[in-house]
């Protein structure tokens, strides 16, 4: 199994699951793919979109409303669905 690729929470060294050392330690994995790393809060500044459908990354499109964060993707398809911007990059 070589890992998801979500980003992982600050602090723990690595920052995506199925990084390696080069190939030198056997890849990294968060608990979801059955790893003990924790995974970065979805929705927050450059961690995985905040929407449900969605794991891309970086996070970096701030919505004012949910006061969460969402892809580029994502926050244009928001911002096309409004009235005006609510989505803005940050």
């Amino acid at each position: 199994m070589n890992g998801c690729g979500a980003r992982l929470a600050p602090g723990q060294h690595w920052e995506r699951c199925g990084e390696t050392d080069m190939g030198q330690t056997a890849p990294v994995l968060c608990e979801a793919c059955g790893g003990k790393l924790v995974r970065a809060e979805k929705g927050g500044k450059g961690s995985a979109c905040n929407r449900t459908a969605c794991e891309s990354g970086p996070a970096d499109w701030y919505n004012q409303y949910t006061q969460r964060w969402y892809c580029e993707a994502c926050a244009k398809r928001i911002n096309a669905a409004a009235t005006h911007s609510i989505c803005d990059r940050r």
